[in-house]
């Protein structure tokens, strides 16, 4: 695959593909759209693959994915969705304030993420913040309220405590 660099979309998903995500898919220049989602794969999500320069698109959602990921501030500086919902992945949630200034979706449902809310994410331009069914834990922060974007919020089944900050009444989309 790594020898075909003009390839731009990649679905291999609905299989039954095992064992580790290929690292090679993060030195594909032009791939645009990655979706191995629905597969049986295991480990950890390569470095690799986060250093995609190209990525519009990655799911991931659906695998036997573990681990934390660690995002860096050059982590996939095109993606617009991101989709790693239905995995083991685990840790705090850290995406840096420089990295994937075009997120629009983030699906990180049914995993075991855990710490804080991940503040950094209300300085992206997402649309849809899909954190439900994992281990966060403390308050909503009322810093949520600067992700005025956001139109579609899942919080459910966490640890969250405190009061729903009221300035979240100021996202008028959601």
């Amino acid at each position: 695959i790594t020898q075909k660099s003009n390839l731009r979309v990649f679905l291999a998903n609905m299989n039954q593909f095992a064992g580790n995500l290929p690292t090679d898919f993060g030195s594909l220049t032009g791939l645009e759209l990655l979706d191995l989602s629905d597969n049986s794969f295991n480990g950890a999500v390569p470095p690799e693959l986060l250093a995609s320069s190209s990525l519009i698109e990655l799911a991931l959602a659906r695998n036997s994915l573990t681990g934390a990921i660690t995002f860096t501030d050059t982590s996939l500086p095109a993606i617009e969705l991101l989709d790693l919902s239905g995995n083991q992945v685990s840790g705090q949630l850290d995406i840096p304030v420089g990295a994937m200034q075009s997120l629009r979706v983030l699906q990180a449902a049914d995993n075991s993420l855990s710490g804080n809310f991940p503040l950094s994410v209300v300085l992206k331009p997402l649309e849809i913040l899909d954190l439900s069914n994992n281990q966060i834990a403390g308050a909503i922060p009322t810093e949520l309220s600067l992700a005025t974007t956001l139109r579609e919020l899942y919080l459910q089944s966490n640890q969250l405590v405190g009061p729903i900050p009221d300035a979240l009444t100021q996202l008028t989309d959601l």
